[in-house]
């Protein structure tokens, strides 16, 4: 009996180890797919938490900035370079190219003259009319600003007594043509059409000759010319439309560089005078002035 059980047992002890062998190989293969998994899981985690530390690194950084940038620094701001503007006249009628512009400004920018009124004009812009003849009363005024040098200058009332021009009296002018006579620049032979000097015709169109005689009056307040025989050399094409006082003061003028007749030598003695020839004629007597002022000369 007992020889009987013996190969049963050796059996059932094979098929039993046979069986443990498959669990066990059965274990192992699973043990390992969760590991696998774990790992997974672990390097999920990690790239989570390196994708939270990048966002948390930006947004230090963003605050770190805003900070400083809410921080007064002495660092200059950089400036864009900008290409220069071109320069533009400053009167809606003159462009820079006109032959009188840099007078004419001068003039103006200086308060020796007004720019004008033009009716039907934009309001916005500024008006120089440097064609626009003066009168002899806006010749005398331009003349004493120009001769106190000052634009805080005002002349004392009119009295209504120096000139016999019964429409001059009250009108604005005449307190300017009162100072001109306090002056002494407004001598009998200051207006050459005129020679009674206390009839000034204050409202006829001055002529060129009497621009340029009122610039050696405002310049030496008197007309000195100590060559005068040389001066008589009529270096002028038109010399004999013009007066032996009105050539003698454009000549003294011409040497000075106060007046430059062009290619034609033209003096033009009875033409009208307009603001812009009158208005150089007075930025070139500034400089004849400045330099007489000057010490060293």
């Amino acid at each position: 009996m007992k020889t009987k059980l013996q190969p049963m047992i050796l059996v059932c002890t094979a098929l039993f180890l046979v069986s443990c062998s498959r669990d066990a190989s059965a274990l192992s293969s699973g043990e390992i797919a969760a590991t696998a998994l774990a790992a997974d899981l672990r390097e999920t985690e990690q790239v989570n938490q390196a994708k939270d530390q990048a966002n948390q690194a930006t947004e230090q950084a963003i605050q770190a900035t805003q900070a400083a940038l809410e921080q007064p620094t002495d660092i200059p701001i950089p400036v864009v370079a900008t290409q220069p503007t071109e320069e533009v006249s400053s009167f809606a009628d003159m462009g820079l190219n006109h032959w009188a512009y840099q007078g004419r400004k001068w003039a103006i920018d200086q308060g020796y003259a007004t720019a004008c009124s033009v009716e039907g004009g934009d309001p916005t812009q500024v008006y120089a009319c440097p064609d626009k003849p003066m009168q002899i009363w806006e010749l005398i005024e331009s003349g004493v600003r120009f001769y106190h040098d000052t634009q805080s200058f005002r002349p004392p009332e009119a009295t209504g007594r120096t000139f016999d021009d019964p429409d001059f009296h009250g009108h604005e002018g005449e307190a300017w043509a009162e100072d001109a006579s306090r002056q002494n620049i407004l001598p009998d032979w200051f207006l050459t059409n005129y020679p009674n000097p206390h009839y000034i015709g204050p409202f006829r169109t001055a002529t060129r000759c009497d621009g340029h005689v009122f610039v050696r009056v405002l310049l030496y307040k008197k007309l000195e010319f100590p060559n005068w025989d040389l001066l008589a050399e009529r270096q002028f094409s038109d010399y004999y439309k013009a007066s032996r006082l009105c050539n003698q003061a454009a000549e003294a003028n011409l040497e000075e560089g106060i007046f430059d007749p062009g290619p034609a030598s033209l003096l033009e003695p009875e033409r009208e005078l307009d603001w812009g020839y009158w208005s150089v004629l007075l930025y070139q007597a500034d400089s004849v002035r400045t330099k007489n002022s000057d010490p060293a000369n």
